[in-house]
């Protein structure tokens, strides 16, 4: 069997971190014995390995030094907190590739899961208890003490501890402390000490945002600014925060209790077992295939308010397993996520709505329950469940429905209104359904006319070679056949046919009310009478905890599911959910670009299909874990950087691993005036967002420049720009609404308390950008807050936050007005570029007529731009064309062969063992056998995973030194490149 991936990875990261392993060995006696071990040095030889170090356990009264077989190891695990100080080149051996290919394994399921288990569990510390003083020696009894503290199988506690020692910290009660920042500190249990490396300061992200109230802020921008720090968190706090810099060290409490282990174990038996994996999951691990055969269910729209790109949204997210929808501000991100559900619902499908925070649940939760049919309102049959607030919410939701629902009973026939409905919606239905033919139709007419330009690159280069003239008479009655193809379909707009449909949307509401009648009719029956007691219990707990009950079982939430089935909650709540069987049809995860990958994959697998929908442009996932923690684990399990915790959010990692399923762009921007968006199109989005709002005014964009200084020296305030913006807010008719957003909360306290005493009947919404994520008004005023006494970190944080710049100014329908301090930006700035000065700069310039012809300066990539027409073809057919070219023999092709036949390698070769396994995906070869192009179609793997990748080196040797051609063809260009096997094995066989 081997040795465990567990085993090799935890002394991998041993060997790089310098942390003690906990073993569980065999010894000769066949025995187990349980020890701490300090790696000293590695007898190489793959599973037969000895390993030479030394040993400590709670029974010795020193240490030995030993060697251990590797083989005999049960279990390893690293002991965060201590430290193995002996000097050795084992960080380099380690690294020589055989020793390495073998302490690494290919990335697969386990490892990534496994992964995201131990970023979770470093992340949340909860409590803060004094435990030691400044002492650096310890006793035996003191050593054994901290390593007991230290030494936990996570897999069965709900707590653990780490060592630190105090920079700075708040006090809280007589035993515990805030930290704020900290040092790590490592027990060393061989020179029975405590050791720590003062040069490396960690800030707590979580204490952090919280006390300053930012959710976001980088807390590195306090590096050498503690003042700064304190001065922030004083100015936010309801009572005078006592801060606490003595020298002491303490431990930290981490919470467990939200750790992922158990709900991924679910998911890993799954993966491994027999059953059948949810395309869903199979997306996240790069191992989607597109099925033979595709839906055609129909989609429904609530009001004419759509368009093409929210249509084929729509169409995708119904009739595919995965769809990826990226929605600029403005773009009617959240009414394309109603008509998905409507769609669901009326399919007879169950749908699971979540996102990453609760106010983005609430959005869509909130316009479904706003939804009408003629006079009365349409109570959604949905379901909000989560903390005990939002779950009241829902509660409270379901009664006011069923109430609602019994109050009109009377009044409602439901019989004929079924009736009626059945009358008129067959022909609503034709109409949807020729929505569905257009899209079928263009995509056919993509293909056709694809294969058409093929034919004519092949006509020209097949005319030039002796040999393949003759093929060209055979080429040219293909592309004939596919230009009588294109003849028969009709290339229609989307946009255009929903215009001639004439759809009748009140039929389409009828349908949802009378789904949402009979959903709340059926609660009054006697079957489900148990039900209505948990949802009228007097007690909210009682209510919560019978209805997870009944939730938490895959028989019981189908029979709920009956009466409601759209469920709303976040990423993380849905861990109530039941885990033996994907339990909803259909997974909509809004906010997906702000969405972290380990809750995500959680929510993932309660569903058959998904959608994920957002904005990476947008806010991005808030993470605490540090660095230093999440680059050892990086390290230790060999995690690409496309699953990198800290760095990507769930739509981005899928859409750089799914390569099958498109992302779609939802173009059409209807907030706000082609004068303020064209910044934020021309910078973040490649100019590809098509403005609606023709409307231009001279004042459009401003930008009111003012010379600041602290304000009662609370750092990150402006008094003249609080002054410049109630000049403003008094020229403002009263009609409009006006939200003031500024990137401090020390200038929104100050902001809103000058308001209320020169404009005390103004109506005006304050806040940081996260206060207005989703939100929209006539008028934003962005208050900059950087002047004269700012320190540069401050200037730091904002200058290219494109996502906080970007929600920002994406916010008003018709006036921006940026308010801010240009000279000592400039100053701060160092004469360097940013994305802040482009905006100032275009705001500060602005006229109305050349403002589309303003420099926005530095522009970003657009996250579908990868998904756009890739120019694999050309080097596929240059490549080609060079090969025939090389003299005019017949060509013929062959599909997939040995590297070691097609390279004939002998036996004494150095590679011959790898050549023995490994293929060619796709050949062509001269009359007489000669390879003359091999291609070979790579999946994300060869991106990402370092073995994939050494194995991949290891044939572009074997081919250099056979002087062979290799084209490598992206997983996303894989269709294309099938067809163009379909037109050329015929042609060269």
């Amino acid at each position: 069997m081997g040795v465990s991936f567990k085993i090799r990875s935890s002394i991998k990261r041993a060997v790089e971190t310098g942390e003690l392993l906990y073993l569980d060995y065999i010894n000769k006696s066949e025995t187990n014995t349980f020890y701490f071990f300090g790696i000293k040095s590695i007898s190489f030889d793959g599973d037969n390995s000895k390993i030479t170090g030394l040993s400590y356990n709670y029974q010795y009264k020193g240490y030995k030094q030993i060697t251990i077989d590797l083989e005999r190891i049960k279990d390893a695990r690293c002991v965060e907190g201590t430290k193995n100080f002996i000097k050795s080149d084992l960080k380099k051996f380690i690294k020589v590739p055989k020793v390495n290919n073998y302490f690494t394994d290919e990335i697969n399921e386990k490892h990534i899961l496994n992964y995201y288990i131990d970023c979770i569990e470093n992340t949340d510390d909860v409590s803060y208890v004094n435990t030691y003083k400044k002492r650096m020696k310890l006793n035996k009894e003191e050593v054994d003490n901290i390593l007991k503290m230290l030494n936990v199988n996570q897999d069965k506690v709900k707590e653990k501890y780490k060592l630190a020692f105090n920079v700075l910290s708040i006090s809280n009660f007589e035993k515990e402390i805030i930290p704020l920042v900290y040092i790590a500190v490592s027990l060393n249990v061989f020179n029975q000490e405590i050791t720590m490396d003062t040069n490396e300061q960690v800030f707590h992200q979580r204490n952090i945002a919280k006390l300053t109230k930012t959710p976001d802020i980088d807390s590195s921008i306090f590096k050498g600014n503690l003042e700064q720090l304190q001065e922030q968190i004083k100015s936010v706090a309801t009572h005078e925060p006592v801060f606490e810099e003595n020298p002491q060290i303490f431990k930290l409490k981490i919470d467990l209790s939200l750790s992922p282990r158990k709900d991924y174990q679910k998911i890993k038996d799954i993966i491994y077992s027999k059953n059948e994996v949810t395309p869903v999951i199979k997306a996240f691990f790069g191992k989607y295939q597109k099925p033979l055969l595709s839906n055609n269910k129909n989609i429904y729209f609530i009001d004419n308010k759509v368009n093409a790109d929210q249509v084929m949204a729509t169409h995708s997210v119904i009739n595919n397993d995965l769809t990826y929808v990226q929605g600029p501000p403005g773009t009617g991100k959240s009414a394309t996520i109603v008509n998905m559900i409507v769609s669901s619902v009326l399919n007879n499908e169950t749908t699971l709505v979540t996102s990453y925070t609760n106010s983005a649940v609430d959005n869509i939760f909130n316009k479904l329950r706003h939804l009408k049919y003629k006079d009365y309102y349409i109570p959604v049959p949905m379901m909000r469940i989560g903390s005990a607030d939002y779950f009241k919410k829902g509660l409270s939701y379901i009664k006011k429905a069923h109430k609602y629902i019994e109050s009109i009973k009377s009044e409602i026939n439901i019989t004929k209104l079924k009736e009626e409905y059945k009358s008129k919606i067959g022909k609503e239905i034709e109409k949807l359904l020729r929505i569905n033919t257009i899209i079928d139709e263009n995509v056919k007419l993509q293909d056709v006319e694809t294969k058409i330009d093929y034919y004519d690159k092949l006509i020209e280069i097949f005319t030039n070679n002796k040999s393949l003239k003759g093929k060209v008479e055979t080429i040219m009655k293909s592309r004939a056949a596919q230009k009588g193809q294109l003849t028969k379909i009709t290339k229609r707009s989307i946009d255009n046919i929903l215009d001639e449909l004439d759809i009748d949307f009140e039929v389409i509401l009828l349908g949802l009310f009378i789904k949402s009648f009979e959903s709340f009719t059926k609660l009054s029956d006697e079957k489900y009478s148990y039900l209505r007691e948990i949802i009228y219990s007097s007690s909210i707990e009682d209510s919560r905890k019978g209805l997870y009950q009944e939730c938490s079982l895959s028989l019981n939430l189908s029979q709920i599911q009956n009466l409601f089935p759209i469920f709303l909650t976040t990423n993380i709540s849905t861990r109530s959910l039941p885990f033996d069987k994907p339990t909803f049809d259909l997974l909509i995860m809004d906010e997906a670009g702000q969405c972290e990958n380990a809750f995500a994959i959680i929510a993932m697998s309660k569903a058959n299909r998904a959608a994920f929908i957002g904005d990476p442009n947008q806010l991005l996932p808030v993470v605490t874990l540090s660095d230093t923690t999440n680059n050892n684990l990086v390290y230790q399990y060999s995690i690409p950087e496309v699953y990198n915790y800290k760095k990507t959010s769930i739509l981005q990692t899928l859409n750089q691993i799914d390569f099958i399923n498109d992302l779609i762009l939802l173009k059409k921007h209807y907030r706000c005036r082609k004068s303020i968006v064209n910044f934020a199109n021309k910078k973040y989005y490649n100019g590809s967002l098509d403005i609606q709002v023709e409307k231009i005014e001279e004042e459009d964009c401003k930008f009111i420049n003012v010379d600041s200084v602290f304000y009662e020296k609370k750092k990150n305030t402006s008094l003249p720009e609080a002054i410049a913006i109630i000049n403003e807010l008094e020229k403002i008719p009263a009609d409009k609404s006006v939200g003031i957003i500024s990137p401090y909360r020390n200038q929104t306290l100050l902001i809103d308390k000058k308001i209320k005493e020169h404009l005390p009947n103004s109506n005006v919404s304050i806040g940081t950008v996260h206060k207005f994520q989703g939100l929209e008004k006539d008028i934003i005023l962005l208050s900059l807050a950087i002047g004269k006494d700012s320190y540069k970190g401050s200037y730091d944080w904002i200058k290219d936050n494109r996502q906080l710049i970007n929600v920002a100014t994406t916010r008003p329908k018709e006036k921006l007005i940026v308010v801010g301090d240009l000279t000592s930006i400039e100053n701060l700035s160092n004469g360097e570029d940013s994305d802040i000065k482009d905006l100032i700069s275009y705001t500060g310039k602005y006229k109305s007529e050349t403002f589309t012809q303003a420099d926005v300066g530095k522009k970003y990539s657009n996250l579908t731009s990868k998904h756009l027409y890739t120019k694999f073809e050309d080097l596929f057919f240059d490549t080609l064309q060079r090969v025939l070219n090389i003299n005019h023999k017949t060509f013929k092709i062959n599909g997939q062969t040995d590297v070691k036949q097609v390279l004939n390698i002998h036996r004494g070769h150095p590679l011959y063992e790898y050549a023995t396994r490994a293929s060619f995906d796709f050949l062509i070869l001269d009359k007489k056998n000669n390879v003359k192009l091999a291609i070979e179609l790579c999946g994300v793997e060869h991106r990402y995973d370092p073995i994939v990748i050494k194995r991949d080196e290891m044939k572009n040797k074997l081919a250099k030194e056979s002087g062979l051609k290799i084209i490598y063809i992206n997983n996303r260009d894989a269709r294309r490149y099938r067809m163009l096997k379909e037109i050329l094995i015929p042609l060269l066989k």
